[in-house]
């Protein structure tokens, strides 16, 4: 996979080059060059990273890892330079290995406290607040041979670290920040980024909640992972902002038929969050999982006129087709077609013998598209055939009793024919389903009632899925029934006493399916151990899958949890809203929780688009942003961003047309988020950064944190870069994150206290403000 990385960051004199390196197990920092004076004319233009290449291979749960750069010297001088790293934590030193032109190359480990000279003096020169992620490493130094007039200069660097789990769940890091600074003249690197697992036990629940993986899992002894290329990491926009954030993966060893990981989230005396990956094998074969029931499924596909359009009609026989030649013998099936009427391939279901297949797909064939859209009788015809019995004896099975009933709809229209109202039709639907009914939806095109489909779907534990008018149908429908082909697990429950669970999101279980993984979002008020009990049925019987886990106290390094569960909340939030209606109670909940996230919704679409700032909103935050645009210091850069494809509450609101798509995918998006997008690395004219749960508002200069209500008691100034800055980075780590915003910050630490960092303020901590600031952090930690 090829990325390319916008820089953005301002540098002053010095040059800062990023060079990814993976460390442990806990984000650090950034990789530096710094020229070597020379008594000679300096070189005009900064060297460029040209590329970068990370190849990690964890070998029963020892990572090695590859990094190769090529840096080039656009100038007609030679450069000679010092390179800085931070050691990663655990890892072993004596393992690192760094070449040039074939040649190894000595270099030093500083120990923290050689290195923490080195480290003020670097970040004080380059005014980085970035590099505070550096506080308290040690240092990797070595000295670079010059890098050829208009040259290239490739480094090798190799090192190996044992990784450690927590509660079973291994955490591998591969930082991949990008430098921000001025002009972008040069081209963005391209990064290639694999990583390759193997394991003597098989490896489960693997994943990123920061870019989307694509796992070859043919082998789950020994897989491969990259990123891939259509990437919500980017943020809306191009790959290269990929590298805007750091790499993080996680994975599991287990060989039982049901997998369950927890990620977990916890600052003290404040409610926990947590994130549970359910999985079982990724292949189906060799468990002791009992096989399941023989599946019933009937496809429907809409045969109306305006399926000509596109060759849609064609498409959709070739995924009827792909659909028909995935089902097994045991398996029952029927097709309905529906225009201005309706007609079954048969009367009843039939089983999926290969001769009953084959016959299916000669009537598929015969499909023709003409007339109106009678949604209503085409759903009331799929449905009757759920109490059927096989009507060549080949089972005599209710299909109710053991096994569940799928129906796969995929339309291109409105209902215009026999019952067009929605309502009356997701009623008819719901009298006519059961716990055992699922009906998946496709809409194609922009000419679908997408709150129909949504709620049709909803209501019966499946999902909906929307085919752009260009796509190719067959894609979406065959990747689809891929999945749900091969059943694992059917009306999950899942029980977590003793911890005070709440808000659990999705609301109601999908079912599990081989070769997938469910992701789970919750909030829980006590720490300690508790089961983690999951139940569900399949092939007629009900089992049950105990896990015992432990709910930590304090735990600051799975921040994004709370990222993605906020995110899911605001996404049922959202849907309940298009089910019932706007109500007072709902746009509130809706708007504080997204404001305090930064999460882009109808309701709060100016955090990203701060052209309109609804005058709804909170009047400090409105008169910020309000001032910042007065003044101009917000411009548009002219690239697409994730702004552009916001739900605005037009489309929010409607329930056809291409705005109505985009936004109940945006909505379903959000409904299963598991990937936190980087957003606190931004443009420089940008207004607001979203920071570990805290909104950060650009005011004349001054990064606000949108919590501080003007009332509290007291306060702290320190100047920015001064000694009293650097310890507070390295007394308190949980508000580094919170330092690296800006040069000019204010933060609520406490409920009445806010830190000030600024050009003003104290140098040094004396006693007062030590004890002050360590009575304020213990009290709210």
């Amino acid at each position: 996979m090829k990325l390319h990385a916008d820089p953005k960051r301002l540098f002053q004199s010095l040059i800062l080059l990023t060079l990814i390196m993976p460390l442990s197990n806990i984000a650090l920092g950034i990789g530096i060059i710094i020229p070597i004076p020379i008594p000679r004319p300096q070189a005009a233009i900064p060297p460029t990273l040209k590329s970068v290449n990370v190849t990690s291979h964890i070998q029963n749960d020892i990572a090695k890892t590859r990094v190769t750069q090529v840096f080039h010297n656009p100038n007609l001088l030679p450069v000679e330079a010092d390179f800085y790293f931070p050691t990663p934590d655990g890892a072993d030193i004596t393992d690192f290995i760094l070449f040039m032109d074939g040649k190894p190359v000595k270099g030093e480990v500083l120990d923290k406290d050689k290195a923490q000279s080195i480290y003020r003096d670097i970040v004080r020169k380059l005014r980085d607040p970035g590099l505070v992620e550096w506080s308290g490493k040690n240092l990797f130094r070595v000295r670079l041979f010059p890098i050829p007039a208009r040259g290239d200069q490739k480094i090798e660097i190799q090192i190996t670290q044992p990784l450690t789990a927590d509660q079973g769940y291994y955490r591998f890091n591969v930082p991949l920040k990008y430098p921000l600074h001025n002009g972008a003249s040069s081209s963005p690197p391209t990064v290639d980024l694999q990583i390759s697992i193997e394991s003597d036990p098989p490896v489960r629940n693997v994943y990123s909640p920061t870019h989307k993986l694509e796992t070859n899992t043919s082998d789950t002894r020994s897989l491969t992972v990259t990123v891939a290329d259509d990437n919500p990491a980017s943020n809306g926009r191009d790959g290269a902002h990929l590298v805007n954030q750091d790499f993080l993966l996680f994975y599991e060893h287990s060989d039982k038929p049901i997998s369950v990981s927890l990620l977990s989230h916890k600052s003290k005396n404040t409610e926990g969050f947590f994130t549970l990956r359910i999985s079982p094998p990724w292949d189906a074969q060799g468990t002791t999982t009992p096989q399941a029931s023989p599946g019933n499924y009937v496809f429907v596909i809409d045969s109306s006129g305006s399926m000509v359009e596109g060759d849609k009609i064609e498409q959709a026989r070739k995924a009827l087709r792909y659909c028909v030649s995935l089902l097994k013998p045991t398996d029952q099936f029927n097709i309905v077609r529906f225009s201005t009427t309706v007609e079954s391939f048969k009367p009843d279901l039939l089983p999926a013998s290969p001769d009953n297949r084959r016959a299916a797909v000669y009537w598929i064939d015969e499909l023709q598209a003409r007339g109106g859209t009678n949604i209503s009788e085409a759903l009331k015809a799929a449905l009757a055939q759920r109490k059927t019995k096989s009507s060549e004896n080949w089972f005599q099975t209710d299909t109710t009793a053991n096994s569940i009933f799928t129906v796969v709809f995929l339309t291109d229209g409105l209902p215009t024919v026999g019952e067009t109202a929605p309502e009356a039709i997701l009623k008819a639907v719901k009298e006519q389903s059961g716990d055992n009914v699922r009906i998946f939806t496709f809409g194609v095109g922009h000419d679908v009632n997408t709150r129909l489909l949504d709620f049709i779907a909803n209501s019966t534990r499946a999902a909906s899925e929307y085919v752009s008018p260009a796509a190719d149908l067959e894609v979406p429908v065959s990747r689809f029934f891929d999945k749900i082909s091969r059943p694992a697990l059917f009306n999950l429950e899942l029980k977590i006493p003793g911890v005070g669970v709440s808000e659990i999101y999705p609301t109601q279980l999908p079912d599990l399916f081989y070769g997938t993984e469910l992701a789970v979002m919750g909030k829980y008020k006590t720490s300690g151990p508790s089961p983690i009990i999951l139940s569900g049925t399949i092939a007629g019987k009900r089992q049950e899958y105990r896990f015992e886990k432990v709910f930590p106290d304090s735990n600051e390094t799975n921040r994004f949890v709370e990222k993605l569960w906020a995110t899911r909340k605001v996404a049922w939030l959202l849907d309940e809203l298009r089910k019932s209606g706007e109500s007072t109670e709902l746009k509130k909940e809706i708007e504080e929780t997204a404001l305090k996230y930064s999460i882009v919704t109808p309701y709060t679409s100016y955090l990203a688009m701060p052209d309109e700032v609804p005058s709804a909103q909170p009047p400090d935050l409105r008169a910020g942003v309000a001032d910042i645009r007065r003044k101009g210091r917000y411009k548009n850069s002219g690239r697409p961003s994730s702004a552009d494809k916001l739900m605005s509450m037009s489309n929010f609101k409607a329930e056809s047309g291409a705005g109505a798509v985009q936004a109940a995918q945006q909505v379903q998006q959000m409904k299963t988020a598991e990937i936190v997008p980087s957003t606190d690395v931004m443009d420089n004219e940008a207004v607001q950064k979203a920071v570990n749960g805290k909104l950060f508002i650009n005011e004349n200069g001054v990064w606000k944190d949108s919590a501080i209500a003007g009332t509290e008691k007291s306060g702290i100034k320190i100047k920015y870069l001064s000694d009293a800055w650097f310890q507070i980075s390295e007394t308190y780590p949980e508000l580094r994150d919170y330092l690296a915003v800006g040069e000019q910050i204010q933060v609520l630490v406490a409920d009445d206290m806010v830190l000030h960092i600024g050009p003003e303020g104290l140098d040094t901590i004396d006693n007062p403000t030590n004890t002050l600031l360590k009575t304020t952090i213990v009290k709210k930690n």
